[in-house]
């Protein structure tokens, strides 16, 4: 069977020159009799001219991502963040798009998106039903990351066990009197969240009464956070461990106890969530729940892919497991 390099000899001509003339390189510029030397040759030694292989489409995905510049300056969503990206440039899609939360009430932001024509959204927060049902008309596949709907695939995690494997730990190594602090979502109150659902439930079962004075809403903010967890140490019955919604804010409160001239976790416990790589580091070293948030950005990506290259319509909820980290700012290590 002839080969390219038999053609190239038989027309007089290079390699090079017959693999530009017959791919029909219209920037390669040959005499037309090159041209008839290597059509002549192709035929009379029966060469079969390899298809083209076409390049791997480049699919364009976006993210909704923040709700606030304070929240997502944490490193849990940064990492997320990363993650969805390297993950969208290892499967050759083109992470073309990232936005902000707050921005998506802008006309203009919206019209932005629709112009990117983006071939599959992920969507980290809830957001409100109008926009919701624009995106649905302007992008076809859409998934959401730790934000359950009936209508969207969703990967994440599983806040109430989540919580629950935090309060078993508190309650069991003596803890009864548990602050919490932290925030809500976008259009979901803090008191509504499952964290704080789960938290409740919890001292239920205890048969211990819940108290919101010592539930504090900062907003995820680190400043309002170091304000309200000074006021949480000044009660006269002050709490024994305080459970903060973040690893981020968690440091902030640790630092806060040492300003009050209190001992952790002699007088007061903290536990917080996430595993931030900081975290192990701190005097002393957290408690705090492991959340996968880099696979879970890399499952998300994977998924949604899948979805643009089959057109599959499934709809699947993806729960990663988390993992309880037992460290010096606890009792019962």
């Amino acid at each position: 069977m002839a080969n390219i390099r038999d053609v190239a000899k038989k027309a007089g001509t290079s390699i090079t020159t017959v693999s530009r003339v017959l791919s029909n390189d219209e920037s390669f510029k040959v005499p037309d009799s090159t041209k008839e030397n290597i059509f002549r040759a192709v035929k009379e030694l029966n060469y079969v001219v390899p298809k083209k292989v076409k390049s791997e489409k480049q699919y364009r995905i976006g993210c909704i991502m923040a709700m606030t510049a304070v929240k997502y300056s944490d490193p849990y969503f940064m990492t997320m963040a990363s993650a969805i990206e390297t993950e969208a440039k290892k499967l050759n899609c083109n992470f073309s798009y990232l936005i902000n939360y707050d921005e998506l009430e802008k006309p203009s932001k919206l019209a932005e998106l629709h112009e990117m024509k983006l071939d599959g959204l992920i969507i980290t927060e809830m957001l409100p039903k109008h926009i919701v049902e624009d995106l649905k008309q302007h992008v076809k596949h859409i998934i959401t990351i730790d934000n359950y709907q009936n209508m969207f695939n969703s990967v994440g995690f599983d806040h109430f066990d989540s919580t629950k494997k935090i309060m078993k730990h508190l309650l069991n190594s003596g803890y009864k009197r548990i602050a919490y602090i932290g925030g809500g979502a976008p259009n979901i109150d803090m008191f509504d969240t499952k964290r704080l659902i789960m938290y409740r439930e919890c001292l239920r079962r205890e048969n211990i009464e819940y108290d919101e004075t010592i539930i504090k809403d900062c907003y995820w903010d680190l400043e309002q956070c170091a304000i309200q967890t000074n006021e949480l140490l000044q009660l006269p019955n002050r709490p024994d461990a305080i459970f903060a919604g973040s690893d981020s804010l968690a440091q902030v409160v640790i630092a806060q106890i040492y300003q009050n001239n209190l001992r952790c976790p002699e007088d007061v416990a903290v536990v917080g969530f996430n595993n931030l790589n900081f975290s192990s580091y701190l005097i002393p070293p957290l408690t705090t729940v492991d959340v996968p948030s880099d696979e879970i950005g890399r499952v998300a990506v994977k998924r949604l892919l899948e979805m643009i290259q089959k057109n599959d319509q499934s709809i699947y909820g993806i729960f990663l497991p988390t993992k309880l980290i037992v460290r010096g700012s606890t009792k019962g290590i």
